[in-house]
């Protein structure tokens, strides 16, 4: 049990998120906080204290790649995980792997990468790309992921083996 904070984004909501995170520390309850790593470092430095586990999404490791499918850089990710490293934070880095876009070598060679570069990764999930926010996307007006099923077991399977001799931490799917 405890309490996970999601959302959206939770560190989009910096004072409401950090004063709940708090309270229920002081409960004695675990916290949680699953987050893109997209925040101004200050917030996650202050409420890392209150928190037990971030789960934190890698979505693609080459920067160009990453601005293209999200409008984002990938630096200010990288250096928020530099930083709950340096704060002795527990990380279990939660990575989408959609074909065609990251379901290849060179990524899988960077989370393994960042795995051995930063002690706070306790764990990797490699989690196959759904196209369930197609409709959703679609009612408010945007335009949906191409893709229209769902990455097949057995290659995420696959992709798995491969990252575990690269990885430095116990590596998972679903």
């Amino acid at each position: 049990g405890g309490l996970t904070l999601t959302g959206g984004e939770p560190l989009a909501q910096p004072e409401f998120a950090k004063e709940l995170a708090r309270l229920s520390k002081e409960a004695g309850i675990t916290v949680c906080v699953e987050t893109s790593g997209f925040c101004p470092p200050e917030v996650l430095g202050e409420i890392a204290g209150d928190v037990d586990l971030f789960l934190y999404d890698w979505k693609i490791t080459d920067d160009g790649l990453h601005r293209q499918y999200t409008g984002r850089s990938n630096i200010q990710i990288r250096e928020n995980l530099a930083l709950l490293n340096r704060l002795g934070a527990r990380v279990e880095l939660r990575c989408p792997i959609i074909p065609g876009i990251n379901d290849d070598p060179g990524h899988l060679a960077g989370i393994g990468e960042l795995t051995r570069e930063f002690p706070c990764i306790c764990a990797v999930t490699l989690e196959g790309y759904h196209p369930l926010g197609c409709g959703k996307a679609e009612q408010v007006g945007m335009e949906p992921f191409p893709l229209k099923t769902s990455m097949e077991q057995g290659r995420l399977e696959e992709l798995a083996a491969q990252l575990k001799p690269l990885s430095a931490v116990p590596v998972q799917f679903h």
